[in-house]
């Protein structure tokens, strides 16, 4: 009996581990940074990794050049911003996001979103090409927007997506700070993880890329079958 009672009571307490809430900020502001905290306890802070990561780095210029150089391809977000066309890089993830919302609904109406804070500014030498990249940006992000609205309870929110024309440049700021329990996060773990080494590889496909590529293929098959 007293057995029975040990093994209800492990049960019990790593029931309550699970329902522990998750609490994870990430901005970006040029630079990217993350914090994560277990029940008030923090877990992670990429700035506090990166300091010492600088401080093991002693043994020669060159080293520390290369491991500055293989951080930031670690962080594929920051990778992408640089090297990528803005236009083409808001489209992907934003596509990207709206594909990974739709596939994590059900782990959406777990969330608590206490800030989420969104600037984007389009700007470029032209007038004319700042309002079409403008309108071509808008029509992206605006149902991503929608669905994390739809399906999560957002405390304190603000979206500013405008276009510059008085500046040359994009310029681009976000800051969300959500909670969630580690259960929800356990179970959509695995998927998330797929998509994050997928985009960290750069061999992720959207789901209108991967609908392309078949009907790209079928089209090729027909034609071999019609000759």
């Amino acid at each position: 009996m007293i057995a029975l009672y040990i093994i209800v009571g492990i049960i019990a307490f790593l029931g309550l581990l699970l329902l522990l809430p998750v609490s994870v900020r990430i901005k970006f502001d040029r630079e990217f940074g993350l914090k994560a905290y277990y029940s008030g306890i923090k877990v992670f802070d990429t700035a506090k990794a990166k300091s010492e990561d600088h401080k093991k780095d002693h043994e020669s210029q060159e080293e520390e050049l290369h491991k500055e150089s293989k951080e930031k391809k670690e962080i594929f977000i920051v990778r992408d911003f640089n090297k990528m066309d803005k236009i083409d890089f808001i489209k992907f993830y934003a596509a990207v996001l709206k594909d990974v919302l739709k596939k994590v609904s059900g782990l959406l109406k777990h969330i608590r979103i206490k800030i989420f804070d969104f600037t984007l500014a389009v700007g470029s030498d032209d007038a004319y090409d700042t309002a079409m990249q403008f309108g071509i940006i808008s029509a992206a992000l605006d149902p991503v927007l929608l669905l994390i609205f739809k399906y999560t309870k957002v405390k304190a929110r603000r979206v500013n997506i405008y276009a510059d024309f008085v500046g040359n440049e994009y310029y681009f700021k976000t800051d969300v700070n959500f909670k969630i329990a580690l259960l929800f996060i356990l179970i959509y773990g695995l998927k998330l993880f797929k998509i994050y080494k997928e985009l960290d590889s750069g061999t992720y496909k959207t789901e209108n890329e991967k609908k392309e590529i078949q009907d790209k293929t079928q089209k090729e098959e027909s034609v071999k079958t019609d000759e």
